[in-house]
């Protein structure tokens, strides 16, 4: 194995000087705020009924408040005291409360999420957002989680959306949506800090300041630094996965006049995460194997919103920045910027309509500089995506049915043109039950990667003694993957200490992407002079989906609170009888588990004392060959005063390791082993 120090790497890029220059600026005129009482204990959501749990609001699935109960969509929140109790130490890891999301862990800083279908290293049918700001890379559609962090403390709550929602959010809302919000500044007044000490998990140290700003305004400033251990092998030293990073962040929220808000959320980063690649060491001679490599990543963001209310008209501004630079020394250097600018309109004045419309573009440019296992031809890229979008929810009979109508036509630089409509219907006949359904088209947002990508395996000297390798190629303008997706779910209260909550769907997938072979051909560089066989991007697969996912809570006790869920999955695909790739369709019927289930318990003793535990139960898969596993994972916290938490407790703690994912391209998955923390936490 070899090590990426003894390597070529590609030159390191400067961290871009202007937006650098402006978080620092903001971030230091936090550190000034002035004093305010601290903030008030945390509400904990065990001592609410599931009616007021019902009653929680979300935007996610109309882009306005409404009860979680009255929203037609399969959708799921996972609020900050969840997170708090959870035990979980970042965001990839937070989702697996989630019903119905597919998260896979590949190594100590890698995640595979995704919902309803096809796991993959960067799942491209999920769009993430972070106050409003996406998180999938242009480069791939995927998101690359080791460098999207976060202060957990701030999170108010994750909507988790499974099922299509790109009439409203667009590119990527294949399969689902998961909208992170975090805290108003006015709710993190104070200070607060913390420290985490972990075998194999991370151990981490936090700091965060909030308070008051002229004239009517509150903001707080943070900073986190964190170290996670190579995952654990069964014989001689950990995986060379560790994980190291060091963000520091703030959010500005401001009361302006006549009902408008401004909010400004921002953060730098600096991490360093490790894997262990397959791939080519050496051409001449041929040579593969599996080598050391790490990734240093830096960038920053700066996120703009601005708000009004009126009576009958609601308006939203947003605008951010994004700037990054990945250098995986022996793979891929990437340099990357992107703009993003969207204008949402809601009218309310009719009593039986609200009608939200829009728009939105965002600019992308990568400079990337490529490896003898993967490059981008052209190295540089500038693309532009664009779309706008109206909705209309109709209220048939007040209070009880209401139709939901919308499109989204939205242009991709790569694939064109994409039109994604949606209709969406609910009946509520009371305050205790819910039936709705929905009809949507989703497309993927095409990346680089579908269009401008070039990898290269298997290196050998055949029978003429010709030197051989096999190369994939994107191809330029490929049609983009879509969906139809029919939907059909309800809620039920049964009493006030059991609810309900089914959702069904299934889905046709068309262009579903699969590699063919071309025509053999010879290249001089890199030397020597080698055979190529390529294979490039078509789409020759189409399928459907299909499956259910069931949620139940109860609370026995005002002080005990249990919810418990179970995902059921099928998959069908079949390629056209033109294509000759015939593995695709086999891998992506495999990747994702048949049954899922899970069990939370969540209880509050006397003297301030909670234990939680959690069961999670994956079924295998069967292509890869991942076998099934049981993961439980149990803490104990205790509040001995309002301003002070320590917790401790296991994660996986009954197995002393197990495979969640499989090796890939460029990617080798490492065991995930039992881990232990005690965390303290400090608040004035």
């Amino acid at each position: 194995m070899m090590s990426p120090d003894s390597l070529p790497s590609p030159p390191s890029k400067p961290f871009p000087k202007t937006l650098h220059r402006l978080l620092y600026a903001v971030f230091t005129q936090l550190l000034l705020l002035a004093p305010l009482p601290a903030q008030q204990p945390k509400v904990d959501l065990t001592a609410f009924s599931l009616e007021d749990l019902a009653n929680i609001k979300v935007t996610s699935v109309s882009r306005k408040e409404q009860k979680l109960f009255e929203a037609a969509s399969a959708i799921f929140v996972i609020t900050s005291d969840d997170i708090r109790r959870s035990g979980m130490s970042n965001l990839a890891e937070i989702l697996r409360m989630a019903p119905g999301l597919d998260i896979a862990q590949i190594d100590a800083n890698k995640w595979s999420t995704t919902a309803r279908g096809f796991g993959e290293r960067y799942p491209d049918k999920m769009l993430v957002l972070l106050d409003g700001r996406t998180l999938y890379s242009p480069l791939t559609s995927g998101v690359t989680w080791d460098v999207q962090e976060t202060l957990l403390e701030d999170i108010e709550r994750i909507e988790i959306i499974r099922g299509p929602g790109a009439t409203l959010w667009g590119s990527n809302a294949v399969n689902g949506v998961i909208n992170i919000i975090t805290k108003n500044a006015a709710d993190t007044r104070g200070f607060l800090g913390g420290a985490t000490l972990a075998d194999q998990d991370r151990s981490s140290g936090t700091v965060r300041y909030g308070g008051h700003i002229a004239p009517a305004g509150y903001a707080r400033g943070w900073a986190q630094y964190f170290d996670r251990d190579g995952s654990r092998q069964s014989t001689g030293p950990n995986a060379p996965d560790g994980w190291h990073d060091l963000r520091a962040g703030f959010r500005a929220d401001w009361d302006l006049f006549s009902q408008s808000n401004l909010t400004l959320v921002g953060d730098l980063y600096r991490g360093r995460s490790g894997t262990t690649i397959p791939g080519i060491i050496s051409l001449w001679p041929p040579l593969t194997g599996t080598f050391v490599d790490k990734a240093i990543s830096t960038g920053g963001d700066l996120n703009a919103r601005w708000t009004r209310k009126s009576h009958n008209l609601d308006s939203m501004i947003r605008a951010y920045i994004d700037i990054a630079h990945r250098n995986e020394y022996t793979v891929l250097d990437v340099n990357r910027s992107t703009f993003d600018l969207e204008v949402v309109e809601r009218y309310h004045a009719h009593p039986r309509h609200d009608v939200v419309f829009g728009g939105d573009f965002r600019a992308n440019a990568d400079r990337t500089v490529g490896s003898i296992n993967m490059s981008f031809d052209p190295a540089r890229r500038s693309t532009q995506l664009y779309g706008i979008f109206g909705q209309d929810e109709i209220s048939l009979i007040p209070d009880q049915l209401r139709l939901t109508l919308g499109t989204k036509l939205e242009h991709n630089y790569y694939s064109g043109y994409a039109l994604q409509p949606n209709g969406r219907i609910i009946f509520i006949p009371n305050d205790r039950s819910a039936i709705w359904a929905a009809i949507s088209r989703a497309s993927e947002s095409a990346s680089r990667t579908d269009a401008d990508v070039r990898t290269n395996a298997d290196p050998y000297i055949d029978a003429n003694g010709v030197l051989t390798i096999s190369s994939s190629f994107g191809t330029p303008h490929v049609p983009p993957e879509n969906v139809a997706a029919y939907e059909l779910g309800g809620r039920l209260q049964a009493n006030r200490a059991v609810a309900f909550d089914l959702a069904t769907f299934y889905n046709h997938y068309s262009n579903r992407h699969t590699d063919e072979p071309g025509p053999a051909f010879y290249e001089d560089t890199p030397a020597p002079r080698h055979l190529v066989l390529p294979t490039y991007v078509h789409s020759n697969i189409s399928g459907e989906t299909h499956g259910l996912e069931f949620v139940v809570r109860t609370q026995p006790t005002p002080r005990w609170a249990l919810s418990g869920s179970y995902s059921l999955f099928e998959i069908h695909l079949r390629q056209s009888a033109a294509s000759l790739d015939f593995e695709t369709a086999t891998e992506s019927a495999g990747d994702t588990p048949r049954h899922k289930f899970q069990l939370h318990s969540a209880w509050t003793l006397p003297h301030q004392i909670e234990i939680d535990s959690s069961l999670y139960f994956v079924g295998s898969l069967p292509v890869p060959q991942i076998a099934k596993y049981a993961r439980v994972d149990m803490r104990v916290g205790w509040h001995p005063v309002a301003a002070f938490e320590i917790s401790a407790g296991g994660k996986n703690i009954f197995q002393a390791e197990h495979f969640e994912f499989p090796s890939g391209e460029l990617v080798q998955s490492e065991p995930i082993a039992r881990s232990a923390y005690l965390k303290a936490t400090w608040r004035f």
